[in-house]
């Protein structure tokens, strides 16, 4: 059985990220590590040995739970904190090897019954070969590790800068799927290379694209892109929020522009385009600098309900009227600190508000019936939230890498999503209401600093069934 092995940079093991795998019987962690998170492999029941370097510092409740083959492991000496439920269930444990000096400090951190198995003992040469790891890091080149097949979502891979900052992106031979959303986030890179081996996307000619080669549709760019004139479409959102696209030429080849494809290039003020050619209603939404000549303007008329929308003194008035805010409507506006909302809506899609920086309040009309996956994620001044009592689902990443620092569930909400708060660091208590059935293992992972979740009395057994991992901060009130 092969090993797992981590991609050097990687600076956190997030929770539950290989929770419940069965494909690899040890890991390699890179010495960039610093944090293993709450559940990161429980459940691995192939995994029998793992080396955690010294650069760890940080060992998070359950993350080694149920990993019932695990024999040996090495810890390092600069934890500072270790939970002592990491290794519950872990019936076959033999050895953990600590640094020398260290046995009795590591005895005052675990329960009784590891401590006939903590024992003096280094790795030789890690330091060497972490060191060289070290050394074969890109600063700001995103580099997905070969052997990955799907990218769905740049937080998988945990890269040591911010995604806001990457110039180069480097896609693997391997790459055979890309998701759509992807690399949202990677708004000023300046290079994209395809490894010349992929079967399923290229960057020919040095295009500093990613196009899908059976179609000739460019799906990615960046603001060096130069469209070859082998290219017959333009992706949906290819271009979407590219911060130093200026200008561009779009080839003759090019027969159709996708939905949101230049959407809020703020930045571009020229483009030349085909005399024939389809383009989406709301492909040039957005984009203030643009001045688009007579014979195409039609069709670029946007005839989505938010254009209609007006900003005064930091506030967003929707019209009343709007029935839904499609996907990305409004992401990465940094124009508004609060919204109006219209008694007419209903429906707020996929990141309609991701990203905007500014937004410091939300109170949604109890009109609305869904939110789509992380609607107000990375809204980091977000701190005050106010949902519809019609709400029944809370769905994946809601509300990640918020500012909020504490939050109320409606009455009306059934089911809760997964990471609904991820990288929500302030978030301290949350109050569940007892219309709660379903919540996700990791509903309120990556929230350091939780330290309540109220549910009404005489309900704390039921939702302790319902959050096995976050018994310890269930409160009654």
């Amino acid at each position: 059985m092969a090993a797992l092995t981590i991609p050097a940079g990687m600076p956190s093991i997030r929770d539950y990220q290989f929770n419940g795998r069965k494909d690899f019987d040890s890991v390699e962690i890179p010495s960039s590590v610093t944090k293993i998170g709450m559940s990161a492999f429980s459940g691995c029941t192939a995994l029998e040995t793992v080396v955690i370097p010294e650069s760890v510092t940080q060992i998070m409740s359950n993350a080694f739970k149920g990993c019932t083959a695990l024999t040996t492991v090495t810890l390092p000496g600069n934890l500072n904190t270790i939970y002592g439920n990491i290794f519950d269930g872990c019936e076959n444990l033999e050895t953990l090897m600590v640094p020398e000096g260290c046995v009795d400090n590591f005895k005052s951190k675990l329960p009784e019954w590891l401590w006939d198995k903590i024992t003096d003992g280094t790795e030789p040469e890690e330091e060497e070969e972490e060191d060289d790891e070290e050394d074969d890091e890109e600063e700001n080149v995103v580099i997905i590790p070969e052997g990955t097949t799907v990218i769905d979502d740049l937080e998988e891979f945990d890269f040591d800068f911010d995604a806001f900052d990457a110039t180069g992106l480097y896609i693997p031979a391997s790459v055979n799927e890309i998701n759509i959303d992807a690399f949202e986030d990677l708004f000023s890179l300046e290079s994209i290379i395809v490894n010349h081996n992929n079967k399923v996307y290229d960057s020919r000619e040095n295009c500093n694209a990613i196009i899908e080669t059976a179609s000739n549709k460019l799906i990615y760019g960046c603001a060096n892109t130069v469209i070859p004139d082998t290219v017959t479409e333009i992706g949906a959102y290819a271009f979407a929020g590219r911060f130093g696209l200026e200008s561009i030429d779009i080839p003759d080849s090019v027969t159709r522009i996708g939905e949101f494809a230049f959407a809020l290039c703020r930045s571009l003020k020229s483009i030349n385009l085909p005399e024939s050619i389809e383009i989406a209603d709301n492909a040039f939404e957005d984009c203030d600098n643009l001045d688009l000549d007579g014979s195409t303007e039609n069709a670029q008329e946007m005839s989505s309900e938010a254009m209609k929308e007006k900003i005064e003194d930091g506030v967003l008035y929707i019209p009343e009227g709007v029935t839904e805010i499609e996907g990305y409507a409004y992401y990465c506006n940094y124009s508004f600190k609060s919204i109006v909302f219209p008694n007419s809506l209903k429906t707020i899609d996929t990141y309609a508000f991701g990203s905007c920086g500014a937004l410091e309040s939300v109170e949604l009309p109890d009109s609305v019936t869904m939110l789509g996956d992380g609607c107000f994620g990375r809204c980091v001044a977000l701190k005050s939230v106010r949902l519809s009592s019609s709400l029944t689902e809370i769905k994946d990443n809601t509300f990640a890498e918020c500012g909020l620092e504490s939050f109320e569930f409606p009455n009306s909400v059934t089911k809760i999503g997964g990471r609904v708060f991820n990288g929500c660091n302030n978030l301290k208590s949350v109050k569940l209401p007892a219309s709660v059935t379903e919540i996700a293992p990791d509903a309120f992972g990556g929230c350091p600093s939780l330290e309540s979740i109220y549910v009404p009395k005489g309900s704390l057994e039921r939702f302790m069934n319902l959050l096995e991992f976050f018994r310890d901060k269930l409160k009654e009130e």
